[in-house]
C-alpha cells in the first residue's frame, strides 16, 4: 500500500489556507453579473460553480434555468432578485470565501469556517500517536477528504490481516458537513468498509457554535476508532452466520430489500463471492466491500464501502454481541 507523509498533507492545507480570505458582504453590496462573475466593492471577481449555485439558492432562483440564459439576461435576473433581497432583508450578511481572486463559496454569516488545515492540525496528535499514514487525499473544493490507515492491524486468520483506518471529509465552502468515520481495511485485497461499528461516525455542520461542541467531543470519537479489536470482534461474528452457494442469491435479495441498497449490486457481489467462496456472512461481507475497487471517484467509492458496514449490522441482527 502506497502512502504519503502526513506533513505533506498538512503543508498543502496550510498553503491553501494562506491563499484564502473571507469577505463579509451586506445584502446591499451583493452584486452578481452572471454565473461566473460577481462584483465585490466595485471589483469584478470570478464566481465558482459552487458559489453560483449558492447565490441562486439564496435568491430563490432556479439554477438550471438561469444557466440556460445568455449572460445579459442572467445579469438582469440577478439585479432584480438581489434588489428584492435588499428590500426584504437589508441587514443580511454574506460570508464570501475567496481564493486567487475567485469567490469559491457564498454563505450566510451563520456559517462557521472549519478549514482543512485547522482540522488536520487538531487531529494531528491522534494520527501521530497511532502512527497512521495517509493512503490518499484531495483538498480541492467543493468536498475534500483525507484517508488514513494504521501501520499494523490484527489477523482474522493466518494471512488475513485487517487494519483500522479513518476517513476525514470536509467542505470549506459549505457543500458537506465535517465528517469522520472509522474504516476497516482488509489488506489481502485492500477492501475497505465503513460503519462496522455504527457509533464510530462523527459529523457536525458548519453552523455557529458547532465548532466548540465538536472540539469537546472529538477525543471520545478517536478513543473508539483506535480500538481495532471492537471492529474485528464484529467481523469474526460474521463467520457464525453460515451460508451456502445456493442460498447466497436469496440472502442478498433480502439484504438489499431490508437495507434499501440498490439491487443492481447483486450480480457483482455474487461474482465477487465466487472468486473467494467463503460460506458465511464473512464471505459475503468481503464480496460486497470488493465493489469499491471498481467505483469511480472518491464519493462513489465511499458510498459503496458504506454498504459493507450496513451489511455487518444487518447480518448480525438478533445476535448478542456481548
Amino acid at each position: 500500500m502506497n502512502t504519503v507523509p502526513y506533513t505533506e498533507v498538512l503543508d498543502r492545507a496550510h498553503e491553501l489556507q494562506a491563499m484564502s480570505t473571507d469577505r463579509m458582504v451586506p445584502a446591499s453590496e451583493l452584486k452578481v453579473k452572471n454565473l461566473s462573475t460577481m462584483v465585490l466593492g466595485g471589483e469584478e471577481v470570478g464566481l465558482s460553480p459552487v458559489g453560483a449555485q449558492q447565490v441562486c439558492t439564496f435568491l430563490q432562483m432556479p439554477h438550471n434555468y438561469i444557466k440556460k440564459l445568455p449572460e445579459a439576461l442572467q445579469e438582469e435576473q440577478f439585479n432584480h432578485w438581489t434588489n428584492q433581497l435588499e428590500l426584504k432583508d437589508p441587514d443580511k450578511i454574506f460570508r464570501v470565501r475567496m481564493r486567487n481572486g475567485k469567490a469559491r463559496g457564498v454563505l450566510t454569516s451563520r456559517f462557521t469556517a472549519i478549514d482543512n488545515f485547522n482540522l488536520l492540525e487538531r487531529i494531528q496528535p491522534f494520527i501521530e500517536a497511532h502512527e497512521m499514514a495517509v493512503e490518499s487525499y484531495n483538498l480541492a473544493d467543493p468536498i475534500s477528504y483525507v484517508r488514513f490507515v494504521a501501520p499494523k492491524g490484527e489477523a482474522m486468520q493466518v494471512g488475513d490481516e485487517f487494519r483500522v483506518g479513518l476517513d476525514l471529509t470536509n467542505s470549506e465552502v459549505g457543500w458537506h458537513s465535517v465528517e469522520m468515520q472509522s474504516l476497516v481495511w482488509r489488506m489481502v485485497c485492500t477492501n475497505g468498509a465503513f460503519g462496522v461499528m455504527p457509533e464510530q461516525v462523527f459529523r457536525f455542520r458548519h453552523i455557529g457554535g458547532n465548532d466548540r461542541r465538536a472540539d469537546q467531543e472529538i477525543d471520545g470519537f478517536f478513543s473508539q476508532v483506535a480500538n481495532t479489536s471492537l471492529n474485528l470482534d464484529r467481523l469474526r461474528r460474521l463467520n457464525d452466520v453460515r451460508l451456502n452457494a445456493e442460498g447466497i442469491e436469496g440472502h442478498l435479495e433480502e439484504f438489499t430489500h431490508d437495507s434499501r441498497i440498490p439491487k443492481r449490486i447483486i450480480p457483482d457481489v455474487r461474482k465477487n463471492w465466487s472468486k473467494e467462496p467463503i460460506e458465511s456472512a464473512y464471505g459475503v461481507f468481503n464480496a460486497i466491500t470488493r465493489l469499491g475497487h471498481s467505483a469511480k471517484g472518491y464519493q462513489k467509492r465511499q458510498e459503496v464501502e458504506s454498504y459493507g458496514g450496513t451489511y455487518v449490522s444487518w447480518a448480525l441482527r438478533g445476535i448478542s454481541l456481548n
